[in-house]
């Protein structure tokens, strides 16, 4: 029994290797186009509004309506296909993107990768849940948190020396196509575990509308779901932005700031992520309670980052700035995924992952780089280069709205606890 445990718990290791993977891949064909943003403006002929678009609801609107449908999908049918399926479209579209004309063709090359990368956060985590028992879970999403920061660094520090010795279409091109090497991979190798396995109440596979309604009944979930978004409209924009700050505040080049922005944004969240992780299950013992709180304290401390980052007109302060910034925002990521599978049942697990998803992309990645692009539009005939760190600086109050949010989520969901008690 101990070698089948055993056996049992490395198989789970090595699919959450590979779903962490796929989710680099996620990440490095959605933010490419943040460092390369000033060169396809340029080539382009486009406005900081324009390119905030294309990084905004230009990747967000399609993945907005296809993102509860695949959801639901994966909830009731095979989540490994659903997400295979996923990453091989994604993949030729991003590629397809390097060959567009004109900014139209890439506006519309872009909401197909979003269409289609709504389908691999809600079957992944539906799948990390059922492989990892709740007190390993903190962990487990913990470490798959690490991929996004992983995927991002990867896209600057590929997509910044591509884009400089080869230019922006080229680096779309490279970084796309590999990925239907890891969907054929993963078609050969991923096994499709029992739903819930792990709880005592089996999956139920209840109908869309008594779903939709046991989620916005959770007052838990409600003040998740605005903390999260929040947040991501944050970290959304920060993501975007950053590259163009320190190039033009700052004077990189291309290839300098692949390699900056790769180390002090993806190590940085790469740590915050395990860090996340590796506190609530050590210090909180993966309690749902002590995972939005400390996603609350840790919001809090990102704020003083966001204005020394933003606003220092020291190159070395405002990279310390960033990588601190990018661990604290990095830690609530992975507890947030462990905490909100945590309060829901098993047969709306990839639902509610989605719908957090849904909000956080259409709020967040869709709205967070356009509203800053808008602000530099409107304030770089006074402030210059300089507009850049301004609109940035205004992220500040969505945040602690963010943080306020956690703690909210907190509080409901230990007073809700106590009373089913």
């Amino acid at each position: 029994m101990a070698d089948h445990r055993s056996m049992r718990s490395g198989y789970a290791v090595y699919v959450l290797v590979i779903l962490s993977m796929i989710n680099v891949f996620n990440w490095m064909d959605r933010t490419i186009i943040a460092i390369l943003l000033d060169p396809m403006k340029r080539d382009l002929g486009v406005s900081d509004t324009a390119m905030g678009l294309l990084n905004g609801f230009g990747f967000s609107l399609l993945y907005g309506v296809t993102a509860i449908p695949l959801a639901r999908l994966a909830d009731r049918r095979s989540r490994k296909m659903v997400l295979l399926s996923s990453i091989a479209v994604w993949s030729l579209m991003t590629a397809a993107c390097g060959l567009a004309g004109n900014f139209l063709q890439l506006l519309m090359g872009r909401m197909a990768v979003g269409a289609s990368e709504a389908g691999a956060t809600p079957a992944s985590q539906s799948l990390i849940t059922d492989y990892f028992p709740p007190e390993r879970r903190s962990v487990a999403f913990g470490a798959y948190a690490t991929s996004v920061y992983l995927g991002t660094s990867l896209s600057a520090l590929i997509g910044g020396w591509l884009g400089f010795h080869y230019g922006w279409r080229t680096a779309l091109m490279a970084v796309g196509l590999p990925g239907l090497a890891l969907a054929l991979l993963g078609l050969l190798t991923l096994r499709e575990p029992e739903r819930g396995r792990y709880d005592l109440v089996k999956a139920a596979h209840r109908s869309f509308r008594p779903a939709i309604a046991e989620l916005a009944t959770n007052g838990t979930y409600r003040w998740a779901i605005a903390a999260a978004s929040m947040l991501a409209i944050a970290n959304g924009a920060t993501l975007v932005w950053t590259p163009a700050l320190l190039g033009r505040i700052h004077h990189l080049d291309l290839k300098q700031l692949g390699l900056t922005v790769a180390i002090a944004k993806g190590v940085a969240g790469v740590s915050g992520a395990l860090l996340g992780g590796l506190l609530a299950t050590r210090f909180l013992r993966g309690g749902v309670y002590g995972q939005f709180a400390l996603s609350a304290l840790v919001a809090a401390l990102a704020i003083p980052a966001l204005i020394v980052f933003t606003q220092s007109s020291s190159l070395i302060v405002a990279l310390i700035g960033v990588a601190v910034y990018q661990v604290l925002v990095g830690m609530p990521i992975g507890i947030g995924f462990a905490a909100v599978q945590g309060i829901v049942a098993p047969d709306v697990r990839a639902l509610a992952a989605a719908t957090v998803t849904l909000f956080t992309t259409v709020i967040g990645v869709g709205g967070g780089p356009l509203l800053i692009g808008f602000l530099n539009d409107q304030v770089t005939a006074s402030f210059g280069p300089d507009a850049v760190r301004y609109s940035l600086l205004s992220l500040a109050p969505l945040m602690a709205i963010g943080c306020v949010s956690y703690w909210r989520a907190a509080r409901v969901y230990k007073r809700t606890s106590s009373t089913a008690a």
